[in-house]
């Protein structure tokens, strides 16, 4: 589970760095069970979707990026 939120913090902070605001992303587990999709608004939402039912929707990415 780590390693999983390790990757998704990376993920965030390359879509912080890259000017891609406007666009979604999805990523899914290799049995397709579960997916995480990333909006990027003018700020970084994200959703959690196991089997076609919804656990997360629209958290905002933000508590987990460092302050300015």
């Amino acid at each position: 589970m780590r390693k999983g939120m390790l990757l998704f913090g990376f993920f965030g902070i390359f879509c912080c760095c890259s000017n891609v605001q406007g666009r979604s992303f999805d990523v899914q587990s290799p049995d397709g069970k579960l997916k995480v999709v990333v909006d990027l608004k003018e700020k970084i939402y994200y959703s959690v979707i196991s089997q076609n039912d919804t656990i997360l929707k629209d958290q905002y990415f933000g508590k987990f990026l460092p302050k300015n």
